[in-house]
């Protein structure tokens, strides 16, 4: 067997899609067309496992943007398209910044008919859930149930509406951080905050806001206000993407542009050889 140069790595998910992690090939060993024949294996075993649209996403600041765009032209994908923003800052900013919006502070303390509450899921909230991921408008998103995302239930909570669930807002403690800004040489502890959903009935109310705010406050109270947030906010979410650029964006440790290219592929269905055939009619007549 011989030494490994290269690798591949994805995952299906919801609706037919597959989404490329990482690509990478071993320096002695690049620009051989290696990169081109993984990412070209890669896309045959997704659509052999059903996926019908391929998709990578990378922050701008990737020293490998320009080699990974050529790769993904070469094989037929799309030219990358900014799709979002990646903010990483420090938690207690954050919190103050929330604090002190003139248009922010008063909606907060208006949100009476909601709470956010810790994810202890009852069985009419399991019920709103499976109906929410069931609706056309719930893309690429998993959900409080889903054991393929994993979350700390400590970080994240779920939204209610006068008693009836709305949305939810889930978190995972990751790896320890430690930025270009570091406040001292040690590592310091990040939350990722991974799936927020709201019921677009409640869009534009200030209801995720005032979700994340609890959960920034959570995070000062458990790992200090200098502790790290990383959320990601999407194009498709025009006042969100307004609302990080004017109050996250200039006390961020970091923003990035979060680039996106795809490409569609057709399902292969598994063929057997004439051996897998014989070998299944020797299991036939073992029988």
């Amino acid at each position: 067997m011989g030494r490994p140069v290269g690798l591949a790595i994805g995952e299906l998910k919801p609706g037919n899609l597959a989404d490329l992690f990482s690509i990478a090939v071993a320096l002695p060993m690049r620009r051989q067309n290696i990169g081109r024949g993984l990412l070209l294996e890669w896309q045959r075993q997704a659509a052999l496992q059903g996926a019908v649209k391929l998709r990578v996403n990378y922050p701008s600041t990737l020293k490998s943007r320009d080699g990974l765009a050529a790769l993904l032209a070469k094989t037929g994908w799309s030219s990358p398209k900014e799709d979002g923003f990646i903010v990483t800052g420090r938690v207690g900013a954050m919190v103050e910044a929330v604090g002190q919006w003139p248009g922010i502070r008063g909606r907060l303390a208006e949100l009476s008919a909601y709470t956010f509450d810790p994810v202890t899921l009852t069985s009419d909230d399991r019920l709103a859930v499976n109906a929410y991921c069931a609706r056309p408008d719930f893309i690429d998103m998993f959900g409080p149930l889903n054991p393929a995302l994993p979350y700390d239930h400590d970080l994240s909570l779920i939204i209610r509406r006068q008693g009836l669930l709305v949305g939810w807002l889930l978190a995972i403690r990751e790896e320890t951080y430690r930025g270009a800004h570091a406040v001292s040489q040690t590592e310091t502890p990040m939350v990722r905050y991974l799936e927020a959903y709201l019921d677009p009935a409640y869009w534009h109310s200030g209801v995720m806001i005032r979700a994340y705010f609890q959960c920034y406050q959570k995070q000062a109270q458990l790992f200090g206000p200098e502790s790290v947030a990383i959320y990601y906010t999407n194009q498709n979410l025009p006042r969100m993407v307004a609302l990080t650029r004017r109050r996250f964006a200039p006390i961020a440790d970091r923003f990035e542009i979060s680039l996106c290219a795809t490409q569609s592929v057709t399902p292969v269905t598994p063929t057997l050889s004439s051996d897998d055939a014989v070998d299944i009619g020797n299991l036939r007549r073992a029988k």
